[in-house]
């Protein structure tokens, strides 16, 4: 028995598994193996924030409703396009919002400071330097880290890394978890609970935490025999890469689960922690598969899964 200070260290040097390269679109939930740098600034060029006139800020600097300034109209920007030519004195462009910002241009009139009148454009307002343009790279620079290492991905971070022109993005492996519940006494959900038996709530519980962390298991329920459980457990490990165990942990007549481990030949990292209650809970690995072991009174269980086996996971 070791204590629970000792068996979360012994969990904490666990080897995550081997990343693997996803699209963003398998992304969601996942965890980033490495920093991701952005490949493109964004927004890549300087763009209008508003529908209105690209101008020099100069030529419209005492511009008001009761002074207007005439302005010649040189043609229309819009988004996704490039207009080819430049914004000189006393000359503006048509803008719309998201279009690039015409050379020569320093500013964008809103569209609700000005008035066309034939080819002419009269400006109402000032506009200084810089208004309503988003600067290209204001979101995010190309070289700049989007997504640090070990973030776990949410959709924000799935639309910065898309906006910075990435595509694809290294993540941890998403382990291969089976959970088995050991008990005669067992009832699948669903099934009728005869007198004397018991709902295997456990294996619902944890098959349900491992889905909120965005891992589908596979559920079993193994009756209490020794050489059924060694048998289906060495099938299990060897097409996963955790086994959650429930039950048959402690020293009963009919706690087979440390006896099938030792004939797989799973190496002991620990065997009981000192803690209440949970402290049947035990880790070990056979080749590339780890073994955890719960309790199975369902508050042991609960409290083990907390404490150990959803750390473990998330390593």
């Amino acid at each position: 028995m070791i204590s629970l200070e000792q068996a979360r260290k012994k969990i904490g040097e666990l080897v995550p598994l081997a990343p693997e390269r996803i699209g963003l679109s398998q992304a969601l939930g996942r965890v980033c193996h490495r920093d991701i740098v952005a490949v493109t600034d964004c927004p890549s060029v300087s763009a209008s924030l508003k529908d209105g006139y690209a101008v020099r800020s100069g030529d419209v600097d005492r511009a008001s409703p009761d002074c207007p300034v005439v302005l010649r109209c040189q043609g229309t920007a819009t988004a996704g396009g490039d207009f080819p030519g430049r914004v000189g004195p006393g000359q503006t462009v048509r803008i719309m919002t998201g279009a690039p910002v015409p050379a020569g241009a320093d500013a964008v009139l809103s569209s609700e400071f000005a008035r066309q009148e034939g080819g002419r454009i009269l400006a109402l307002a000032n506009a200084r330097p810089g208004r309503n343009i988003l600067e290209q790279g204001s979101d995010i620079r190309a070289g700049e880290v989007a997504v640090t290492a070990g973030t776990r991905l949410g959709p924000a971070d799935l639309g910065l890394l898309a906006a910075a022109g990435i595509g694809q993005v290294d993540v941890h492996g998403r382990p291969r978890v089976a959970v088995v519940a050991t008990g005669t006494e067992l009832v699948a959900p669903g099934e009728t609970i005869a007198r004397g038996r018991i709902a295997a709530s456990n294996l619902v519980t944890l098959v349900a935490a491992l889905a909120d962390m965005g891992i589908r298991a596979e559920a079993r329920i193994i009756r209490d025999d020794l050489e059924s459980l060694h048998r289906k457990l060495a099938v299990l490990a060897d097409n996963h890469d955790l086994i959650l165990t429930c039950g048959g942990v402690l020293d009963g007549d009919r706690d087979f689960t440390l006896s099938a481990m030792d004939r797989l030949g799973v190496e002991p990292i620990f065997r009981r922690v000192r803690m209440g209650p949970g402290k049947g809970a035990c880790l070990g690995r056979r080749a590339g598969c780890l073994f955890l072991n719960l309790p199975g009174g369902p508050p042991s269980n609960h409290v083990a899964w907390l404490l150990l086996a959803r750390p473990a996971v998330q390593r």
